[in-house]
């Protein structure tokens, strides 16, 4: 029961990542040390389903608590106060990032794991200037295969760290239509509308099958490159992670312009605080986890 306890909180951090703008879920559960267990989870899902339900229902439930905690709070507080929670993420992430810099040097160093810490930066940092338009969706045979689509792609932000799904979704054009659908089917399950809840769930169901497609797809082979060139793909990620807090600050000035006006200099100064904080918090956890793995292991 304690592990499933750990799990919940730590998936509701995942489910945080997975939401908040610019983000990445990847990254929170690879710096809790959860992403191999994921990778895992997901590559069997479809072989053996409930034995994952059973091992992981605490950090299933806890990833869906932080997306709906993260949809409607932390957006909220984001709103109020962008630069001190946006810089309270990239702190935490910050704070992290030795743990992951570790992971990179399991051996010698060799110029590929330089070029693709490289490449991933290079990838962070252009993707907030690719440009974006909003879609609109009917659905039909069409709007179906590119919803599934769309899915799929998530799945990959989910799978490979650093990469930000909102900000990918943002790109694609279907950031606002999912959020606003997906807000939607919450309200009107509260409100007992089946009717409309049917309605707005429609659209959303080739969306979740394309992600747990690509999850179980783009899974394996992740698995398979961590069993070959796991050095490599935490160099990757390592590069991913870095530049990630760029892609975040990034799209807090592009959604929230006005907000981040109001009183400004004191928001500057509490950004601070909380960016310290997160640093702090990012490697406390970090201390945290390998004191506890060294405990298990003995």
């Amino acid at each position: 029961m304690k592990k499933q306890l750990t799990y919940l909180w730590k998936g509701s951090l995942i489910g945080v990542g997975l939401v908040a703008p610019g983000a990445s879920g990847g990254v929170f559960a690879t710096i809790l040390g959860l992403y191999d267990t994921l990778i895992n989870a997901a590559k069997t899902i479809f072989t053996h389903p409930f034995k994952i339900i059973k091992e992981l229902w605490g950090l299933l439930i806890g990833i869906l608590i932080g997306a709906i905690f993260s949809f409607y709070v932390i957006l909220t507080i984001i709103r109020l106060a962008p630069i001190p929670m946006t810089m309270l993420i990239v702190g935490f992430i910050l704070g992290s990032a030795p743990k992951i810099y570790k992971a990179t040097k399991i051996e010698k160093r060799s110029i590929w794991d330089y070029i693709l810490m490289a490449i991933a930066m290079g990838i962070t940092i252009a993707l907030p200037f690719l440009p974006s338009h909003e879609a609109t969706v009917t659905l039909n045979i069409g709007s179906i295969l590119i919803l599934f689509a769309i899915g799929f792609i998530l799945a990959a932000t989910l799978v490979i760290p650093g990469l930000s799904g909102s900000m990918i979704l943002m790109l694609l054009g279907f950031y606002f239509f999912l959020v606003e659908t997906i807000d939607a089917a919450i309200g009107a399950a509260f409100q007992f509308d089946i009717a409309l809840l049917w309605e707005k769930c429609l659209p959303l169901i080739p969306f979740a099958v394309g992600v747990v497609v690509g999850l179980f797809v783009l899974s394996k082979m992740m698995s398979y490159f961590l069993k070959v060139k796991r050095q490599r793909v935490y160099a990757t990620i390592f590069g991913l992670l870095i530049s990630s807090p760029f892609s975040i600050i990034y799209a807090m000035t592009q959604d929230y312009p006005n907000e981040m006006q109001n009183q400004l200099a004191l928001n500057i100064v509490i950004g601070l605080f909380t960016l310290i904080l997160g640093i702090v918090i990012g490697y406390w956890m970090d201390k945290m986890e390998s004191k506890y793995a060294q405990v298990s292991d003995l």
